[in-house]
């Protein structure tokens, strides 16, 4: 029933579904992860991962290295990715090493793009 070697009922699917830091908690120290990470709340602390999702009032205090990063709320710190996504509601202060880059009109941004 409960074997470590049946692979039964395995599926790829569960490895997308995205890590969680939920609006109403608060993280001191760095997160890493091989998949995704959605932060609702704050996180104050360097963050490694795939895909980086910060939700609208959220915030990130601290550098981001992913794959591909989506920003809706607030970063303190230098993001760098190969895709980096910034929406409206977005504030970034720091740096923003990238491949691609998308800025939607209304975001504020304090520090330098560079490809």
């Amino acid at each position: 029933m409960f074997s470590k070697d049946s692979k039964a009922g395995s599926n790829r699917s569960a490895d997308r579904v995205p890590s969680i830091v939920s609006p109403s908690l608060r993280v001191t120290g760095d997160l890493v992860s091989d998949g995704d990470i959605q932060v609702d709340g704050f996180v104050e602390g360097d963050v490694s991962a795939r895909t980086l999702t910060i939700s609208e009032g959220a915030t990130v205090k601290g550098a981001i290295i992913a794959d591909k990063v989506m920003i809706r709320g607030t970063v303190h710190g230098q993001v760098t990715a190969d895709a980096v996504d910034v929406g409206r509601t977005a504030r970034v202060s720091g740096d923003i090493i990238h491949s691609e880059l998308s800025i939607e009109s209304g975001a504020i941004m304090d520090g330098h793009c560079r490809h």
